[in-house]
């Protein structure tokens, strides 16, 4: 059985960049507050951690679109030929459910399970930086 990869993305606080990597929490010692670091590298004599926007957090969904490219909590990913899932073509979010990761559609009217390769779709974007795709 394959294991699922672990990892997580977020936008960095100071580039404007996306970084992947391991999740860690650090704690400011003046106001107690956690804030959210993206671990991009560690080894022997290197590591690299990048601060992230708290709310662009998000998992790994195991899966990759038709481009291979990797899908992510908060993806936006467009569905084109639905016929094998029967669920409508449209433009659907990224979202993790109570019974797992699903694609949402903005009027919340469906919502497909997301539990292998389904080479019909693509990400086309994200819900932070390009929430209009979600728009009816």
């Amino acid at each position: 059985m394959k294991q699922r990869e672990i990892k997580f993305r977020g936008l960095s606080v100071e580039g404007n960049t996306w970084q992947e990597g391991n999740l860690v929490y650090v704690q400011d010692a003046e106001s107690d507050k956690l804030h959210p670091y993206i671990v991009c590298s560690y080894g022997p004599d290197t590591f690299t951690w990048d601060e992230v926007e708290p709310e662009t957090v998000g998992r790994f969904t195991g899966l990759h679109d038709r481009n291979r490219r990797g899908i992510y909590e908060g993806d936006i990913v467009r569905f084109e030929d639905l016929s094998v899932v029967c669920f409508r073509s449209g433009v659907y979010r990224v979202a993790w459910l109570e019974c797992g990761f699903c694609a949402v559609q903005a009027d919340e009217q469906d919502a497909i399970p997301l539990f292998q390769e389904m080479g019909e779709f693509e990400v086309i974007g994200n819900i932070h930086q390009h929430h209009e795709l979600l728009k009816p």
